[in-house]
């Protein structure tokens, strides 16, 4: 049986601290999202070659690459063009580095501090707006 609350939408959340996994997950399959987690940028790219997504929320500093990394790569890829991207941070401080590059078609969708990811009312506005942007 299917819960009238889940939503066909599949995201794809990359942290490498587990607890904020933990709770952005929750938060997220509380609206009803399909939600995969992944530790750092390298398990996110090989779960990304097996399964479709809809959306995928980015850490900024993570061991190895750095999610922003990630981001500009899943931008210029074809292969990943109808996959919206939010970018994530603790500190506001970090925001800049998602926007480096002068394509704009290279920058997330949005960024949220880390702090929004627990706040539902927040996540499924702006999931709902980025969805409608790619459909």
């Amino acid at each position: 049986m299917v819960d009238e609350n889940t939503k066909d939408i599949s995201v794809l959340l990359v942290d490498d601290e587990r607890s904020q996994r933990l709770m952005g997950k929750m938060t997220l399959e509380d609206l009803g999202y399909q939600v995969d987690e992944a530790k750092d940028t390298e398990e996110a790219l090989t779960l990304l070659s097996a399964k479709s997504y809809d959306l995928i929320i980015l850490d900024t500093e993570m061991p190895g690459r750095r999610g922003y990394e990630l981001c500009w790569d899943i931008k210029s890829s074809e292969q990943y063009s109808g996959i919206a991207v939010i970018g994530t941070s603790a500190s506001f401080l970090a925001r800049d580095k998602w926007f480096e590059p002068e394509d704009k078609n290279l920058h997330p969708d949005e960024f949220l501090m880390k702090l929004d990811l627990s706040e539902s009312y927040i996540m499924e506005h702006v999931i709902d707006k980025l969805l409608a942007k790619y459909q």
